[in-house]
């Protein structure tokens, strides 16, 4: 009876079972770079909006400084020019 068994089961193949685990592994892996992918580009963007941001705070506070020391405003546009100029 053992042997009629042995006859009717399927043959099973030891290998699918890990290259089945590893297409999945592999597809988590794929899956996993995109998402890290995609937090790094919308970090860097953020990082750049900041730093933009910053300098725009640097420019309103030196106009601001300017106009307090008593600058003109010929002065004033001219000193903000020259940042503009030398961030951007």
């Amino acid at each position: 009876m053992s042997q009629s068994k042995l006859a009717t089961s399927p043959p099973t193949d030891p290998t699918i079972e890990p290259t089945i685990e590893a297409e999945a592994l592999q597809t988590q892996l794929a899956t996993l770079q995109h998402q890290l992918t995609q937090e790094t580009i919308h970090r860097q963007q953020v990082e750049s909006s900041l730093r933009e941001s910053q300098i725009c705070l640097r420019i309103l506070s030196s106009i601001s400084k300017s106009t307090a020391a008593g600058l003109s405003a010929e002065a004033v546009i001219i000193h903000t020019l020259e940042q503009m100029g030398h961030y951007f």
